[in-house]
């Protein structure tokens, strides 16, 4: 009989541990949909140099976790022959990768194109107008320096 009392309330504590256990990793794989892509209210900060026509642009931004893969694109507006458009587009990596950081990560992003010295830059990320806090440096280009 005490045998028989010892192990229903052994039974009962390894079922109520492991049901703790169960639904604490059911909490930690369910996805997070609060956190958005990017943060929407941050300001990318951007360098800008200017050398005989050509501007570079460079800067970082800022994404949730280390699988991500950033483009940048930069073009003419067709309408504004002083303003131009930079477009960075982010894709998520996070299925393809065998590894991946659970932490925010910079990604560095840069941009050559010909244009007017005194352009204007609108930025867009992943389709979203986003605020530019503009750096002007002196002229360093990673393309190396061409020499006639």
């Amino acid at each position: 009989m005490v045998i028989l009392y010892m192990t229903k309330w052994i039974i009962l504590t390894v079922v109520i541990i492991s049901g703790s256990i169960f639904g604490y990793f059911l909490l930690l794989a369910k996805p997070n949909t609060t956190t958005p892509l990017r943060p929407e209210a941050s300001v990318v900060t951007i360098r800008h140099s200017f050398k005989d026509g050509e501007h570079r642009y460079t800067g970082e931004i800022w994404l949730p976790h280390s699988c991500f893969a950033v483009t940048a694109d930069i073009a003419h507006i067709p309408n504004d022959p002083t303003a131009l458009l930079l477009t960075l587009t982010t894709k998520d990596h996070l299925l393809d990768q065998r590894l991946c950081f659970q932490f925010s990560a910079p990604y560095q992003f840069e941009a050559y194109t010909e244009a007017l010295e005194q352009s204007t830059l609108k930025l867009k990320v992943d389709g979203k107008d986003t605020p530019v806090n503009l750096v002007e440096t002196m002229w360093q280009s990673g393309k190396g320096t061409l020499i006639n």
